[in-house]
Formats: C-alpha cells, structure tokens, sequence
C-alpha cells in the first residue's frame, strides 16, 4: 500500500469502515428480507432487494460513521469478525423493526444472541422465527394503497412495481433514521469487547494447563 493510500484510509478510516459495515448489514438485511416476497420475481415483479440501493446506503453508512466517530472506535483494528459482528447486530435490529413497522409497540435495541462459527456471528432459527412472526401482518399492511386498494404481492405491473419499490425504501430509510445507531454503536462494541477479553481468558486459562 502507498504512502498516500494509506493516508487516506487513515483519515478517512471512520467513512472507510462504516462503508464497508454498511455493505455487509445490507447484504445481511437484504437475506432476512428475502421471505417477503413468497414468490420468484426476476425481471418482473416486486422483490425486497436493497443490495444496490443507493438511497439507502449512503443514509446507513452516515449514521454508522457518526457512531464510529462519536465513540472513537479503533476502526484500524477492525478484523472480518469484528466487522461481521456489528453487521449482523445492526441488520437483525433493522429487520425486526421492519417487521413491526405497522405496530405500536416501540422497540428497543437489545443485544441479539448469536454462535462465533468460522469468521462469522449466526443467530439461531429460534431467533429468526420469532421475528418473522409478523411478515405476514407487514405484507398485508405494506400491499395497500388506501384502505380500499392493495397491490397483489404477485403483480407485474410497472406502476404498481415502482410504487412497491419507493414504498419499501421509504420505510427502510424511515427506519435507519429513527435508530439511536450512537447507543447501539456504544453497546455493540462493549459486548464485543466482553466476549473477545472472555475468550482470552479462556486461553490463558488453557495454556496454564497445557503440557507440551
């Protein structure tokens, strides 16, 4: 790496890394959402894609710098893991908004569960259930137009397409907005930290008995 490269990233390395958690959340987001839309829809139809929603992005990777950069987290350290760690957190919290987007309950971000399993955090079925419990409530609520015209989940018309897709943006963008993203930010990386300090004490403890 040059010289003048690796001033930039430097310097930018709050932009640097909330861009690239910013990619991984919505790549993660965009496979929760997926169920939506119970039908095949290639080149016609509504799909719940934001893999190359722009608008979204750039509205995520903003709030996730300002985070980074109010807590000063070390972003240069940042590995795969960790950065999967905070994607995996800010896209479930994401999803389980979307999914009670039409109710009144307001949620707070909790920590959610997840298994370190090669590079990466998973979350268990259980959990993922339990917060597709209300997709079908939020297709239905998300389907209408007024309270006497809905769309059909199934439809091809360009019209209704377009409106479905600058529907579901909205909501996205609506979400990410409204997210305390400084005090998940604050919470996500000290339990990372608790679980990276708990697994070195682990091996320190292994190596004490180890017998070479």
């Amino acid at each position: 790496m040059c010289c003048f490269s690796l001033c930039l990233m430097v310097c930018f390395r709050h932009t640097s890394c909330a861009m690239k958690l910013s990619e991984g959340t919505i790549r993660e987001l965009s496979s929760l959402t997926f169920g939506i839309q119970p039908g095949t829809k290639i080149l016609t139809g509504w799909t719940p894609s934001i893999t190359f929603n722009d608008k979204i992005k750039n509205k995520l990777t903003m709030k996730i710098r300002n985070a980074l950069k109010e807590h000063n987290i070390k972003v240069l350290n940042m590995n795969m893991s960790d950065e999967n760690f905070y994607e995996t957190q800010i896209a479930y919290f994401i999803y389980n908004q979307l999914m009670n987007y039409y109710n009144e309950d307001i949620i707070k971000y909790e920590l959610i569960p997840s298994e370190y399993k090669g590079f990466t955090y998973n979350v268990s079925e259980e959990i993922k259930n339990s917060y597709n419990i209300n997709r079908e409530s939020f297709r239905e609520n998300f389907l209408k137009v007024n309270d006497n015209y809905s769309i059909s989940i199934d439809t091809e018309n360009v019209a209704e397409v377009s409106i479905l897709h600058e529907k579901f943006e909205g909501i996205l963008l609506n979400i990410i907005e409204k997210m305390d993203m400084n005090s998940m930010v604050k919470t996500i990386s000290e339990e990372y930290e608790n679980i990276q300090s708990n697994i070195q004490n682990e091996k320190d403890s292994l190596r004490g008995l180890l017998k070479i």
